[in-house]
């Protein structure tokens, strides 16, 4: 039986992990752990529900690798959207814990790519946005670039930011995007819509600020809020429209802990159940994709 397949795979890794190991070899087991975890939950809940096709969405919101038909190259659906891997070399950098609020997440920004628009994680401090947006890309092997926002920075340096990643095909993720002041937001929003309308069109050159550059349709912008923290603007809805709105929550304390006890188990001490987990134990994103 499967299940029984990855529990006893889960019960070799811990093995491993208690043994002495290099700290790289450490958190690849580590990471290798709390992948198997989700895919044991994920197996579990599927029996649970009694899920018998593949069709049925409690499968179809799983990142899912394939081989395309057509290009004979690897591919990542999940949902609808159809994404092809793009090798590039993260790194062994480790893993987030994986909750059903993360794939969530995921479900949002990937339909976001698929819809050719941005991502917008929104919520509290410390919920994960940005971790949970560089998570996705390794996962889809795509370089992400994190660019911490200031009332300082203007449109010529966000243009000189959107040249560099439409040429690199890599994302961009925009944390605290709101400190922006307004003017220069809806310069942003003109900007980048120049990008998406050039990913529409298919084309592999085009004219981004009186210059040709060429462009790599993998390239996408997620920016990240904080609502309601002083100092933040307000977006123009010109620029609304260009990104799927998703809102990030705190993950449920119990279901966070179960994961993070599940991989930390290598620990000689026993790890209890928390009633409240540590602020970047809360990684995952409640998202639910809003009509613009």
């Amino acid at each position: 039986m499967e299940l029984d397949r990855q529990v006893q795979q889960l019960a070799d890794l811990i093995d491993e992990i208690n043994k002495e190991q290099t700290s790289l070899d450490r958190k690849k087991l580590i990471t290798l752990c709390t992948i198997d975890v989700h895919s044991r939950d994920l197996v579990q809940k599927l029996i649970d529900e009694r899920v018998e096709d593949q069709m049925c969405f409690q499968w179809q919101s799983q990142l899912r690798y394939i081989q395309s038909e057509k290009t004979k190259t690897c591919q990542v659906n999940i949902c609808d959207a159809e994404i092809a891997y793009n090798y590039e070399y993260i790194g062994n950098c480790g893993c987030l814990c994986i909750t059903p609020l993360t794939d969530r997440c995921f479900i949002t920004l990937t339909q976001a790519q698929r819809l050719v628009l941005g991502g917008a994680p929104a919520g509290p401090a410390g919920t994960g946005k940005t971790e949970t947006t560089k998570d996705l890309a390794r996962a889809l092997g795509i370089q992400c670039y994190v660019f911490n926002c200031s009332d300082q920075m203007d449109y010529k340096a966000m243009g000189h930011t959107y040249k560099g990643l439409a040429q690199t095909g890599a994302w961009g993720c925009f944390d605290e995007f709101n400190r922006i002041p307004v003017a220069v937001l809806s310069v942003c929003s003109t900007q980048y819509k120049t990008v998406l309308d050039a990913i529409r069109a298919k084309k592999e050159r085009f004219i981004f600020e009186e210059a040709e550059i060429s462009l790599k349709s993998t390239v996408m912008a997620f920016i990240t809020m904080n609502p309601g923290y002083p100092g933040r603007a307000e977006l123009p809805e010109s620029l609304k429209v260009r990104f799927a709105v998703g809102w990030a929550l705190a993950a449920l304390g119990r279901t966070v802990t179960e994961h993070v006890t599940c991989v930390a188990i290598f620990a000689a001490v026993p790890v209890s159940l928390a009633p409240h987990p540590t602020p970047r134990a809360t990684l995952g994103a409640a998202c639910v994709l809003e009509p613009c």
